[in-house]
């Protein structure tokens, strides 16, 4: 029995020491983390957002193709079902397209998840509003005409008295997703049922299937991330107020559906899971990059290099 408790304990202290081996983590001259992936052990959980997915599904790779061996997960499910995981304390990073909310938070503290919740910018996106291709009218929309659009509204010429009297026909986000949960606190002050309880309102879980439902019905208008309608055919995308959806109108804020891209953590899970911190680490360190491969737009330098400067001070003195 003594044989059995000795072996026992040195197989946790063994565990121990793998746990807590920093040897990956290195400085730059800008007092920024490094990674060299080669040396980063133990796997990595991460869930949520499909906005935010193929982006970190990027990094992944890159982080797997330069040495990394271990297990990185990534469920593409949405930001709201990634935000619940990590409240059960069944991952170590919830990617959002949306802001975490107060209730969100509440989930995190009550489901006993250790540490101080840390929130890392990745990058800036922009929701698009579309039409089908065929749909020659609606070229732009104010904002409260934005708001009866999903809503209120049934036909087109409720919109603007120069529409045709033609239904119209929504298809949007899923509300697991933080698009829908964006829409729904910018346009109507986080009331879902704004949207949810619409007539005639189809939603997606999918965001390809979004799109290909666009392009088939001429009365057909919905929403959707930047990076899903760059590579959309069949659509046609709609200006706020004038402004239509940019990388420029995003970054500066005059498109009103602008926003960032998020992945929540915690300083506990940092700190006491280096193979976590590393990740943390290399997706901040090649999120520019990635962000422009999906369409997205990097963080200006101040914005990311604070976000490094977060993760440089929550890992303080582990190196």
């Amino acid at each position: 029995m003594k044989k059995i408790a000795a072996i026992a304990m040195a197989v946790l202290m063994a565990t121990g020491a793998f746990a807590q081996d920093w040897s990956w983590a290195k400085k730059d001259a800008s007092g920024f983390v490094t990674v060299d992936v080669t040396k980063v052990k133990g796997d990595v959980l991460t869930s949520g957002s499909s906005t935010v997915f193929p982006m970190a599904q990027l990094v992944i790779d890159q982080f797997k193709s330069e040495g990394y061996k271990s297990q990185l997960s990534i469920d593409n499910i949405g930001s709201g079902a990634g935000l619940k995981r990590f409240a059960n304390n069944e991952v170590d990073f919830a990617n959002s397209s949306s802001k975490i909310n107060a209730d969100q938070k509440k989930a995190i503290v009550d489901g006993g998840v250790k540490g101080n919740l840390l929130e890392f910018k990745l990058a800036v996106d922009a929701v698009v509003i579309l039409v089908n291709s065929k749909n020659t009218f609606l070229k732009n929309v104010t904002l409260d005409q934005a708001k009866a659009l999903f809503s209120t509204a049934t036909n087109y010429n409720e919109i603007d008295p120069s529409y045709p009297a033609q239904k119209i026909v929504r298809m949007i986000p899923e509300t697991s997703h933080g698009t829908f949960l964006y829409v729904a606190e910018k346009l109507y002050a986080k009331k879902n049922e704004a949207l949810t309880g619409a007539p005639n309102t189809q939603r997606f879980q999918d965001y390809n299937q979004l799109i290909a439902n666009v392009s088939k019905d001429p009365n057909a208008v919905g929403f959707i991330g930047m990076d899903y309608f760059e590579q959309a055919t069949g659509a046609n995308p709609v200006s706020l107020d004038g402004v239509a959806p940019s990388k420029t109108t995003a970054l500066d804020g005059t498109y009103g559906l602008s926003r960032y891209l998020y992945t929540y953590t915690t300083d506990t899970i940092l700190q006491t899971k280096p193979a976590a911190a590393a990740w943390a680490a290399f997706f901040l360190n090649n999120a520019s990059k990635a962000a422009q491969k999906v369409f997205f737009f990097p963080l200006p330098k101040a914005d990311l290099d604070a976000q490094k400067k977060l993760l440089a001070d929550t890992l303080k003195g582990k190196f």
